[in-house]
């Protein structure tokens, strides 16, 4: 599983900085919808933008930490070193369910929010 969310980060890794971007936009909109702003006046953008955020910083936030995993264990390292890579991949793996529970709770965060929106 951790294998697969390598190749998924090293994808994203590649449009970091627009994700980076999309996500400073996505928060400006957001801010701008908050405050008293006459171009703005309803909250028509404000769950929208406030989604799109917690999303693209859910993807920047897959492509930073997955990009580079610990090497699987090897029999012929001492066991100072089996031992640290087994902790630092079962890190990773811990890391991968908590990334994997956090995705479907925003996917059901978001089918909530444009349920909400549309009605």
């Amino acid at each position: 599983m951790i294998e697969r969310l390598q190749k998924f980060a090293k994808v994203l890794s590649r449009i970091s900085y627009i994700l980076l971007l999309l996500a400073g936009a996505c928060a400006g909109l957001t801010l701008l919808s908050l405050i008293d702003n006459p171009w703005l006046a309803d909250d028509r953008w404000l769950l929208h933008s406030f989604m799109g955020f917690l999303w693209v910083l859910m993807l920047y936030t897959v492509s930073q930490v997955f990009a580079r995993l610990p090497p699987p264990v090897e029999t012929a390292e001492n066991w100072r070193q089996r031992l640290s890579y087994r902790l630092r991949r079962g890190m990773m793996w811990l890391l991968a369910m908590l990334f994997i529970s956090l995705s479907v709770s925003l996917i059901l965060l978001s089918y909530q929010l444009l349920r909400v929106s549309f009605m």
